[in-house]
């Protein structure tokens, strides 16, 4: 029950989180009756027949994109969440529950939900009881303090191989071999935006790839043009330095300083692949 409930209660609090901005954000995929969902949960009308029995929701997975859509400044780790999410799944679907993968979920659990109530203003000690709340603070803390283990050992790590490149050659060449290794093209094998970012190992040229989320199309109308502009914002997802090797993820790049958000070039379409005629161009004047 443990794993069921640690996998319920992120997905409830997501949910919660949605909702405080618009109970239709709940509503399922496309159609007749997604379209009556979000009417019910919008309390715009009740349509006959239709129940809370009935009502088509959004699952896990798109609350968790929804809600990175909406509050892109929490980076929410998404191996965090996938690694709650198998624990659950094995123990909803085979009843299989092992204690190191529970105390897993419990911490991500944790770690989670401190960043959803802190984005709604709440906090741990509004949220748990007085008797788990002791309990809740060390867990917290000991899953950033997995964080900064992982961080430091892939720090020593990637010291260890720029070391053993320096000692490969002799000192005079050492700078024209991290040219070369520094000029190779980014290994991120991800979607998203990659900006150049320094290591903070080597100091070499390394690439962050950047999750990037669109905002509300910003419409300007001139007399000769329309422009329809999306502006868009990267946060920071993964880094990899092609010289030393380090690599870093969601809360390891928060230790070395490299998650700050990016702002980035405006997505522009045409007047024509946005509006569907020329009476909703004249309608936005």
């Amino acid at each position: 029950m443990s794993a069921l409930r640690c996998g319920m209660a992120v997905e409830y609090q997501l949910l919660s989180t949605l909702a405080a901005e618009s109970p239709a954000l709940l509503a399922g995929p496309n159609g007749r009756q997604s379209l009556a969902s979000r009417l019910v949960l919008n309390e715009a009308a009740q349509p006959l027949g239709l129940t809370a029995a009935n009502l088509r929701t959004i699952d896990v997975d798109e609350a968790f994109e929804a809600v990175q859509l909406i509050h892109p400044q929490l980076a929410l780790d998404r191996k965090r969440f996938d690694d709650l999410k198998g624990v659950r799944n094995a123990a909803a679907h085979m009843a299989l529950v092992d204690a190191a993968p529970l105390e897993k979920a419990v911490g991500a659990m944790a770690a989670i939900l401190e960043q959803l109530l802190n984005v709604r203003g709440s906090n741990r000690a509004q949220f748990w009881t007085e008797d788990l709340l002791p309990l809740v603070s060390v867990t917290v803390q000991t899953a950033e303090s997995a964080a900064l283990r992982r961080f430091q050992s892939r720090v020593v790590a990637a010291s260890s191989k720029l070391a053993d490149l320096r000692g490969r050659v002799s000192s005079d060449q050492v700078e024209s071999l991290l040219a070369i290794l520094e000029d190779r093209p980014s290994r991120i094998k991800r979607n998203g935006q990659q900006v150049e970012r320094e290591c903070p190992v080597c100091h070499r040229r390394g690439w962050v790839s950047y999750l990037v989320f669109e905002g509300k199309p910003q419409v300007t109308l001139s007399d000769d043009d329309i422009y329809v502009g999306f502006p868009r914002v990267g946060v920071p997802d993964y880094f990899d330095c092609p010289v030393c090797g380090l690599q870093l993820e969601n809360a390891e790049m928060n230790i070395a300083g490299l998650n700050e958000e990016i702002e980035l070039e405006d997505r522009v379409m045409q007047p024509g692949e946005y509006f569907e005629d020329e009476e909703a161009i004249l309608a936005m004047d």
